[in-house]
């Protein structure tokens, strides 16, 4: 599938936040970051507010494709090889994402500390929240057999959160499939 400029100015964005904050996000700057002419950015978001609610956007819908495809491999390997190995699987999968998408759990999180100060950013947490939390909700029920409390699925996504983020800004050892498997089965208890 080819990227549109609108994706390639989304991309560069979020790569932009994550690298060097909200503070740097400019028009000039996202261009410059997604290698196209100054203004292109302007052409598609008049207002830095308009960019950020764009990044917002994107961020959501790109949270919801990944977990839809990690639900379909959990729910099979949970189906044929247990509690053990999809939990293995999840804590793999956690690693990998802070490897390879470590600018999309950065720029989540950067985003959800600036809505608290702005207003602007008014439903940006919420939203971003209820993104992490979805496949976690989906993965609770399955390994509890039973529909799982939302506050327990959000208790989960921040412990997972909390267990990602000094690996992912580099001041720690990724996490271990012992200490997600705590996490989890603590709120199952």
């Amino acid at each position: 599938m080819e990227t549109t400029r609108r994706e390639k100015i989304l991309d560069a964005a979020l790569s932009l936040v994550a690298r060097e904050g909200l503070a740097a996000l400019t028009h000039r700057g996202t261009d410059a970051a997604a290698g196209l002419p100054l203004g292109s950015t302007s052409y598609y978001y008049r207002r830095k507010n308009d960019l950020l609610q764009a990044i917002i956007d994107r961020l959501a819908i790109r949270l919801q494709r990944e977990s839809e495809v990690l639900k379909d491999t959990f729910t099979a390997i949970l189906a044929n090889q247990g509690h053990e190995v999809a939990f293995s699987f999840v804590a793999d999968e956690l690693v990998t994402c802070a490897n390879e998408d470590r600018d999309l759990l950065i720029a989540r999180l950067e985003i959800m500390l600036a809505a608290s100060r702005d207003p602007d950013l008014n439903g940006a947490t919420e939203r971003l929240a209820q993104a992490a939390m979805r496949p976690m909700l989906f993965y609770l029920d399955l390994l509890a057999g039973q529909r799982a409390d939302p506050d327990s699925a959000m208790s989960c996504a921040a412990l997972l959160d909390g267990l990602m983020l000094p690996y992912a800004t580099g001041q720690g050892t990724p996490p271990t499939a012992t200490q997600l498997r705590a996490a989890c089965s603590a709120l199952l208890d």
